[in-house]
C-alpha cells in the first residue's frame, strides 16, 4: 500500500495517536527530500526550540488574576483585563507557546478527558506584576498575580495537526507524483518539484504566514514573509544568505511580475536571474552571495505572491 493511504487511514481513525503517523511523515519528507516538511516535523515530534516561532495553532491565550490592596482593603482572585496587560506590558503577556513534543500534548488531552486535569494550566507571570503595578485599581498594588490558559489549547493543538496533516496528504498525492508512489522499502522515481512540496506545506500547516526554517550551512533561521510585502521578502532573502544587493535585485523582479505558472514560484525574470547564478555543486545548492537552496528562495516567494490562496 503506498504510504500515502496508510497516512490517511491512519488520520482518519481517532484511535491511532499523532506521534507514529508524525514518523511516517517523517519517512515520506526524507523520501522526498524536502527540508520544509521535515523540519515541521522535526519540530512536532521533538518539541520547538526557543527560537524558533511555533505555529499559530500552537499560541495560547492568557488570563490573569490577581490580589490587590490600598493597605487597609484587599480584594482577592480580582480578574485583570487583557487591555491593561497588553498598554503596560505588551501583546506578548497575552500569548503563550506551547512548545512541547506533540505526544506530551497528546497527554494532556487525554489526562483532561479523564477528568484528571483541573481544565486550565498556570504559568510563571515573572515581571508583569511590577509592570502593571497598581494600573488595575486606582490606588490598590498588585500583590499576587496568577496566569492561566485553557487546557483547551491541548485538544485545540492535536485537532489542527489531525486535520492539517490530512490536508497535506491529499494534496501531496493530488499534485505530487512522486509522493503518491512513496513506499516503504523503494526509491523515488523522477525529481521531485520541490517548490510544490513546500507550497502544499506551507498552505496547509501555516496558512498565509509563512514560518520559514533555514536548515542552509547548519543555520537555524525564523522568519515571516506576508503576502505583497516587499519588505519583508527582502529581509526573508538576507536572512536566507544572499546579499542585501541580491535581495533588493531579486525583490524587485518579485515585485515586476507575477509567478510563471500554477506550480512554478517564480516569474521568468525572477527564474532567469536565479539559473544566470545557478552553480551546481554536490549538495545540489544553489550559491549566491551565500549557501542557498533553491527550494528555500521559492518558498519566500510563494508566500509573498501566495499564489494558491
Amino acid at each position: 500500500m503506498a504510504l500515502l493511504h496508510e497516512i490517511q487511514a491512519s488520520l482518519l481513525d481517532d484511535k491511532v495517536p499523532l506521534g507514529p503517523i508524525l514518523l511516517k511523515i517523517k519517512f515520506l519528507a526524507a523520501k522526498l527530500g524536502n527540508h520544509t516538511l521535515a523540519d515541521w516535523v522535526k519540530h512536532e515530534t521533538e518539541g520547538y526550540p526557543d527560537e524558533v516561532p511555533v505555529p499559530e495553532y500552537r499560541v495560547a491565550g492568557i488570563t490573569y488574576q490577581g490580589n490587590f490592596t490600598n493597605g487597609i482593603m484587599v480584594t482577592n482572585g480580582s480578574p485583570v483585563p487583557g487591555v491593561i496587560v497588553k498598554q503596560h506590558a505588551g501583546e506578548q503577556w497575552l500569548r503563550y507557546s506551547l512548545r512541547e513534543p506533540i505526544a506530551v500534548i497528546d497527554s494532556y488531552v487525554e489526562k483532561n478527558a479523564e477528568g484528571d486535569g483541573s481544565g486550565r494550566y498556570s504559568i510563571g507571570t515573572g515581571n508583569l506584576m511590577a509592570l502593571i503595578g497598581d494600573k488595575i485599581f486606582k490606588g490598590f498594588g498588585c500583590t499576587h498575580l496568577e496566569g492561566f490558559f485553557s487546557a483547551g489549547a491541548f485538544v485545540q493543538v492535536v485537532a489542527v495537526v489531525r486535520a492539517r496533516l490530512l490536508d497535506l496528504v491529499l494534496e501531496l498525492e493530488s499534485k505530487v507524483p512522486e509522493a503518491a508512489a512513496v513506499e516503504v522499502g523503494t526509491t523515488v522515481v523522477g525529481t521531485v518539484n520541490q517548490a510544490a512540496v513546500t507550497n502544499i506545506t506551507n498552505t496547509t500547516i501555516y496558512g498565509n504566514v509563512s514560518n520559514v526554517s533555514n536548515t542552509g550551512a547548519g543555520a537555524q533561521i525564523a522568519l515571516k514573509v506576508l503576502q505583497g510585502d516587499s519588505e519583508s521578502l527582502k529581509q526573508g532573502l538576507i536572512a536566507a544568505g544572499l546579499t542585501t544587493k541580491e535581495a533588493q535585485e531579486l525583490t524587485a523582479l518579485a515585485e515586476a511580475e507575477k509567478p510563471a505558472g500554477d506550480m512554478e514560484p517564480f516569474g521568468k525574470r525572477a527564474k532567469a536571474w536565479i539559473v544566470k547564478r545557478l552553480e551546481a555543486g554536490a549538495d545540489g545548492v544553489m550559491k549566491i552571495g551565500g549557501k542557498v537552496a533553491e527550494d528555500e528562495i521559492a518558498e519566500l516567494f510563494q508566500k509573498f505572491y501566495d499564489w494558491l490562496g
